[in-house]
């Protein structure tokens, strides 16, 4: 009774290590090229949300505004994102449908790489801008992100990917 106790606990353990080293990892996928349908499903599971910090869309003229800006992502498995910057993020201001701002200003050409999980999110609120003159405003923010590892694409502007927020009005007097 003891060898045939013995020889199904190894038997089962033997199954168990190969159902790991069979299923497929996160890392494992590092090196993949994505599919345009698994792009496409991909950013779906992303949000980018802009808000104001101060609270307020209306300010004064010379008054800064700091914005807040959340990437959330509602993914069902974790998925390595590759981002240029501290952060993904990048806000532009428009009056009269003109760029007046693009916050950062310059962007670093650090590449980082992250493994985010489901339900987690990317925050930054050091995205500030003074509003010198008065005016309405549009600001939106955008992720720019890439899915797979920027060395394998084949096609650089196919390899990132802008996923953008709402657009929030800023009236300064």
């Amino acid at each position: 009774m003891h060898r045939k106790t013995l020889f199904l606990v190894i038997l089962a353990s033997l199954v168990a290590i190969t159902a790991i080293a069979l299923t497929p990892t996160i890392y494992e996928q590092k090196d993949r090229v994505l599919s345009e349908e698994e792009k496409a499903k991909a950013i779906g599971d992303f949000k980018v949300q802009l808000s104001l910090l101060n609270g307020t869309n209306h300010v004064k003229a010379g008054e800064k505004v700091c914005f807040h800006v959340k990437l959330s992502y509602n993914g069902t498995s974790p998925r390595i994102i590759y981002y240029g910057h501290l952060h993904p993020f990048r806000i532009e201001v428009y009056s009269d449908g003109e760029a007046v701002a693009k916050i950062p200003e310059i962007i670093l050409t650090v590449l980082n790489t992250r493994v985010i999980q489901p339900s987690e999110s990317l925050e930054s609120s050091d995205l500030c801008f003074n509003f010198e003159e008065r005016g309405i405003y549009k600001a939106v923010a955008y992720a720019e992100l890439a899915f797979e590892d920027p060395i394998y694409c084949q096609n650089d502007k196919q390899c990132w990917q802008r996923i953008y927020s709402n657009e929030l009005k800023v009236v300064v007097e």
